[in-house]
Formats: structure tokens, C-alpha cells, sequence
């Protein structure tokens, strides 16, 4: 990874899906390739397979998107109680 602090920029993560979720999106394919990192803010890219969170599976892609997130995010050093869940987006 080439960002300073592993866990401010996952924060900084879950706290956009929080705000794209707000806005009525979730992005639906998010990944850690899908995401860019700007003077270690992240950047989210590719919204082609996003949908609005009243869509049939919205939480699906929800859960998803957090799942892949998650996976990267422990693989480089985060603890499983550091992670977020899907209600804590809400």
C-alpha cells in the first residue's frame, strides 16, 4: 500500500461509502483496485456497475463492497474489531 496510515485511510473509506449512501449509491464493484489514493485521501473509481441503495440488491452489493474492503484491509495489517460492518454504515 502507498498510504501512510493503513487505518485513517480505510476510515476514510467506509466514511465515503457512508457518503455515497447518504446520496442514494452504492458503487456495487469496489475493491481495493478501485480505489485511488490522492495525498492519501482515496479516490473511488469505475461507478459503471453502481445503483441506488433502494435498488432489489443494493444491500447485497452493499455487503459485497464492504466485504472486499474488509478482506484487503485485514490482509495488510488491520484487526478484525478495526472493521467495519455494513450496520455501521447505515
Amino acid at each position: 500500500p502507498d498510504f501512510k496510515n493503513v487505518k485513517k485511510f480505510y476510515l476514510n473509506i467506509t466514511s465515503q461509502m457512508t457518503e455515497h449512501l447518504r446520496s442514494n449509491l452504492v458503487h456495487a464493484d469496489l475493491a481495493h483496485l478501485m480505489i485511488l489514493n490522492h495525498n492519501d485521501l482515496p479516490v473511488f473509481i469505475d461507478f459503471s456497475q453502481s445503483t441506488t441503495k433502494d435498488s432489489l440488491r443494493a444491500r447485497e452489493y452493499l455487503e459485497r463492497d464492504l466485504k472486499n474492503v474488509n478482506n484487503f484491509f485485514k490482509k495488510i495489517g488491520l484487526k478484525e474489531k478495526e472493521l467495519k460492518t455494513v450496520e455501521d454504515l447505515l
